[in-house]
């Protein structure tokens, strides 16, 4: 295991850093000479890793797992309601410092599109999840009774703030339940409550957030099913693993891909109680396709351009076409610009997002002829590998190459001509103000050894594949389930249009605690 992880930890050494540096493998293939420095570098890099896991792994199994269950089994922190309470308190208040600097909270271009939406200033539409929207819509709503909208802004952040420090002060209890140490529980609350990065974003309108609430109920529930044998005796409990179903499924339009791509694993790896899964899967199924479907076109939802999951195919055209024009056959370049608006895609390519080629992309032509924009893709994928390899990579190394750079959070609000929101701080300058001030600094500091990991989406992608092949070494398969969604969840920011957007990715960080546990956790 620590062999296998040498190896993929190493590539992406290598790898990773050319696309980072050069948005290409020249760092690699350049020459000769390159390529033996870079073998070298990866023999290094594989012998580092390697001697780094095996202590890793021994200290896991020798020190932590050792030591895990010699503790008291009950234990009044975080054990019973009132410590529950108490939890969700203290993160609240740790968090209302950012509340009152970004009062009323933090509006992007993507929340106002769901304010319109939510308000009837624009057409309803699936780009963003509808049940987000129509939340949005309620304090809205209530805001423009009072013709305050700046009022409806601070009532869903305060909302939001509830709700995802609700969900971290359950997830501790949760780990009080099921025997985690209690000084596990202290650093996690910690995390949960100090990580700048969830105080902004438990005030920031995006629908990353409810979905990564969503992701960390639905984890709770396939641990219990993985280690709690009567969870799914209970028809309460299945009641309550479709409702965290559902909500992955709408708060995120990948949540669907996210449910299909785990269903399979639960039903195989938990066969002894497979008709209840199948039943389960089919009720959450039919009711997702209902809503996206009869639903929708009752209330006049529009549909979603296709080209948002066709970034990567898009990109790889774009890169073909604009460095191998010259040589490209006249009638696969006639074929690939088919489908797009302009004819000189390569000329806006921007090889880490792609969001200018996604605008020149033509859905009717697209529509109109499936087949021959994928018999396109793959003959011109034959003739260029190399391109469609260096497409991918680039518009994707932020999800698995740790020293990338990109912003985390966005702080100041857009400005709106149709409705009046101000941002306006309650604290600035005071010392209240620059603590807060301090702390959300280090957000930016990724200058910084080993400390700038902790905003790093590569990282911890690293330490969840460590963590599983943790669980595969110790002979835990049952328990590989819970990391399913996450990997899924993973796989879909690879096709993502942006290399590297922290929110993509934010469940991994609200679900890393739990995902640490796992393998120390003892069946019930």
């Amino acid at each position: 295991m620590c062999g296998i992880l040498a190896f993929i930890f190493s590539s992406i050494e290598i790898i990773g850093f050319s696309i980072n540096k050069y948005s290409d493998l020249s760092a690699i293939t350049g020459s000769s000479a390159v390529l033996l420095k870079s073998i070298l570098k990866l023999l290094a890099y594989y012998i580092t890793f390697y001697t780094s896991g095996v202590l890793l792994f021994n200290f896991l199994e020798n020190t932590i797992g050792a030591g895990f269950h010699t503790h008291p089994k009950k234990e009044s922190f975080t054990n019973n309601k009132k410590s529950f309470f108490l939890v969700w308190g203290f993160i609240f208040v740790l968090w209302i410092p950012y509340f009152l600097k970004y009062f009323p909270g933090i509006v992007t271009l993507d929340s106002m599109q769901q304010i319109y939406m939510s308000l009837g200033f624009t057409n309803m539409t699936n780009h963003h999840p509808v049940l987000h929207t129509l939340i949005i819509g309620l304090f809205m709503n209530i805001g423009k009774i009072f013709n305050n909208y700046t009022l409806g802004i601070a009532m869903y952040s305060v909302f939001q703030m509830l709700c995802l420090s609700g969900a971290f002060s359950y997830c501790i209890y949760y780990m009080a339940k099921k025997n985690v140490p209690a000084k596990w529980r202290i650093a996690i609350l910690i995390f949960f409550a100090l990580y700048p990065v969830h105080a902004l974003y438990s005030i920031t309108i995006w629908k990353d957030i409810p979905f990564s609430i969503a992701m960390l109920i639905f984890i709770i529930n396939l641990i219990e099913m993985c280690t709690n044998k009567d969870f799914l005796k209970s028809n309460k409990n299945m009641v309550l693993l479709a409702i965290s179903i559902l909500l992955v499924i709408l708060f995120r339009n990948n949540g669907a891909v996210v449910i299909i791509l785990t269903i399979p694993f639960m039903i195989i790896m938990l066969k002894q109680y497979w008709k209840k899964l199948i039943v389960v899967s089919l009720i959450c199924v039919t009711l997702y396709l209902a809503i996206e479907g009869p639903i929708f076109q009752a209330f006049n939802v529009k549909q979603v351009s296709v080209r948002e999951a066709l970034s990567i195919p898009l990109q790889q055209f774009a890169r073909v076409i604009r460095n191998e024009s010259n040589i490209l056959d006249e009638k696969d370049k006639e074929n690939i610009n088919e489908f797009f608006l302009s004819q000189d895609i390569g000329r806006v390519y921007m090889p880490h997002i792609s969001d200018s080629v996604k605008a020149c992309f033509n859905d009717e032509a697209f529509k109109n002829n499936k087949l021959k924009f994928i018999s396109t893709w793959v003959k011109v994928g034959l003739s260029y590998p190399k391109e469609y390899v260096e497409a991918f990579l680039c518009n994707s190394y932020g999800y698995w190459y740790p020293e990338t750079s990109y912003w985390v959070i966005f702080r100041l609000n857009v400005t709106s001509q149709r409705i009046n929101i101000k941002q306006t701080p309650i604290i600035n300058q005071d010392v209240l103000g620059k603590t807060v001030a301090a702390t959300e600094s280090l957000i930016d500091k990724r200058e910084i050894p080993v400390f700038s990991m902790m905003f790093s989406i590569g990282f911890t992608v690293w330490i969840i594949f460590t963590v599983i092949m943790f669980c595969i070494y110790k002979k835990n398969y049952k328990i590989l389930l819970v990391y399913v969604p996450i990997i899924s969840l993973w796989l879909t920011c690879l096709a993502s249009p942006v290399f590297a957007e922290f929110r993509y990715a934010y469940s991994l960080f609200t679900c890393l605690p739990l995902l640490l546990v796992i393998p120390f956790l003892r069946n019930e």
